[in-house]
């Protein structure tokens, strides 16, 4: 038996759908409201389910070092991953 299987399977095939519609709600309702800020947009206009790239206005090291004052653990960066998207987070 998979490890993910004993992880979902007490939601049944209703709840994980149900986990799967709220979470791309919820994705894409950020996404809009995130491309809504100035300085703000997102990096592509393509189809995502849950996770998406943010054009940011300031280094997302900048970005998540501020969070992490907050006490909140902001998003990867990916420059750490393609040293060019200096400006993705």
């Amino acid at each position: 038996m998979h490890w993910l299987h004993g992880l979902y399977e007490p939601l049944g095939k209703e709840g994980l759908r149900e986990v799967a519609e709220l979470s791309y709600q919820k994705a894409h309702y950020a996404a809009a409201q995130t491309a809504k800020v100035p300085g703000f947009s997102l990096w592509s206009d393509q189809t995502f389910f849950n996770e998406f790239v943010v054009r940011c206005p300031v280094p997302a090291a900048d970005i998540n070092a501020h969070l992490l004052d907050h006490d909140i653990l902001g998003a990867m960066s990916w420059v750490m991953i393609f040293p060019g998207w200096r400006t993705a987070c």
